[in-house]
């Protein structure tokens, strides 16, 4: 298994997704237009032991900047991007997100949202 998506909507109700490439497309889904960017975290599942995640986020282009120099939003706007999250990202992916972004790339190049 690729990933499982914990989603912002209902995190208590993952998605397992069998490829980077489904996760991809199901990623571009959810705000067509807009840009996903990610912060590299760890989550934990009751007493269990840390494990990478990515929190996933759809940005209009012009807020990507602003995201990257602090996902906050600062102190004028604290947790300005919270509507833009999509959810955490878990398994392997999520501890080498250089996959992620190839299949983004590959599903872009077959088609974006038809792929």
């Amino acid at each position: 298994m690729a990933a499982t998506l914990f989603p912002a909507a209902d995190p208590r109700a993952p998605i397992p997704f069998v490829s980077a490439d489904a996760l991809a497309a199901h990623l571009l889904r959810q705000r067509p237009g807009l840009r996903l960017n990610w912060l590299r975290q760890t989550g934990t599942r009751g007493d269990g032991p840390d494990f990478p995640v990515l929190a996933v986020f759809a940005l209009k282009p012009a807020d990507a900047r602003a995201f990257i120099d602090d996902p906050t939003g600062g102190a004028d706007m604290p947790w300005r991007f919270q509507d833009c999250w999509l959810g955490f990202v878990a398994g392997p992916i999520a501890a080498d997100p250089s996959g992620l972004e190839a299949a983004l790339q590959r599903i872009r190049s077959a088609g974006g949202l038809a792929a």
